[in-house]
């Protein structure tokens, strides 16, 4: 199994200097699958910043696919990060777009398909998802389980090695949560041996369902395994 992500003492700070996560220091590997508990969602979506690359580290170093992040231009960022699926627990989508074109979006742009063949792999996604709405609509008054799947096929768009994901369940529905956290897990396990899940959940029961071979938490603003 090959590394994909490792964190070395890594901290960020929150937009008023406070420490959030402290000294995170972690690997993860393709095969994975994670989850790491957190009543902390500041901590939470920080510590998933930094393994995603969107955050650099104020101190400490975080690599993904073997590159320094912090060392890396606009450009060679953007390209790791078509590596990269993104869930985060508010579910945004480009509200002046419609649903489909939110999904479509990153494959016109980061792959080499047609229009035509991006927004059919778009359509495919969603009915992975479970969307079963106006795929023409606007996101805006979408009910929260719809945005979520919306957001998990936009995920998946580029078929992304890599796969974080911020407490899907929040604010769903038991029997919601399960199908979209089943959603992402067979999606790792489709290929197993080369793609890493890892999932934040705030607690026990929901990283029940992930059914995870790797837990960790975070006390405090500390990851401990």
């Amino acid at each position: 199994m090959a590394v994909l992500v490792e964190l070395k003492k890594a901290s960020c700070t929150s937009e008023d200097g406070i420490t959030v996560v402290e000294d995170a220091t972690a690997s993860f590997s393709s095969g994975q699958r994670v989850v790491i508990t957190s009543a902390n969602g500041n901590a939470a979506n920080c510590l998933l910043g930094l393994i995603a690359g969107i955050v650099t580290p104020v101190s400490g170093s975080a690599h993904l696919f073997g590159k320094d992040v912090s060392t890396l231009d606009l450009d060679m960022l953007a390209e790791l990060r078509t590596r990269v699926g993104f869930l985060f627990h508010d579910s945004v989508l480009v509200s002046n777009l419609k649903v489909i074109e939110n999904v479509a979006l990153p494959i016109i742009y980061h792959s080499e398909l047609s229009y035509e063949d991006g927004m059919a792999r778009a359509q495919k996604l969603l009915d992975l998802a479970g969307y079963r709405g106006e795929v023409w609509a606007l996101p805006g008054p979408l009910p929260l389980h719809v945005r979520k799947k919306v957001c998990v096929a936009r995920a998946l768009a580029l078929a992304p090695q890599v796969v974080v994901c911020e407490n899907i369940a929040s604010g769903l529905a038991h029997d919601e949560a399960m199908h979209l956290t089943e959603l992402l897990v067979e999606y790792q396990a489709r290929r197993a041996a080369d793609r890493l899940l890892i999932m934040t959940v705030d607690n026990a029961a929901d990283a029940v369902l992930v059914k995870p071979d790797r837990q960790l938490r975070i006390e405090g603003n500390r990851l401990v395994e």
